[in-house]
């Protein structure tokens, strides 16, 4: 259920357009993408669903197979703004931006 809140949120997000804001953040390298990422070459929402539902589904596996609890949290904050935020198709390619920004929670704060 949306919330005023969640969809004047949502309805502001969707009607600016976020081209200089995305190149500064594009073109920085994600330690995250590189981790779980590595041998996608284009990495696609379903990737990001799957891999996140897959880190909440696993909580009594050894740590060394299991994603790390700042690693699970920045995969739900990368699958929230895929999935709410900015929604494509789940074919569609992943922005290197949104990577960077959930890395980085002050320039997500300061992202418009």
């Amino acid at each position: 259920m949306e919330t005023p809140t969640h969809s004047a949120f949502v309805t502001e997000r969707k009607g600016r357009s976020n081209k200089c804001d995305t190149q500064m953040y594009d073109s920085r390298t994600s330690k995250l993408k590189e981790k779980y990422f590595s041998q996608v070459d284009n990495v696609t929402h379903e990737d990001i669903k799957s891999t996140f539902f897959s880190a909440c589904q696993m909580p009594d596996l050894d740590l060394v197979e299991a994603l790390p609890d700042d690693d699970v949290a920045r995969m739900g904050a990368l699958y929230f703004l895929i999935a709410y935020l900015f929604p494509r198709d789940y074919k569609k390619v992943v922005d290197n931006y949104l990577f960077s920004l959930v890395e980085d929670f002050d320039a997500m704060n300061r992202f418009s």
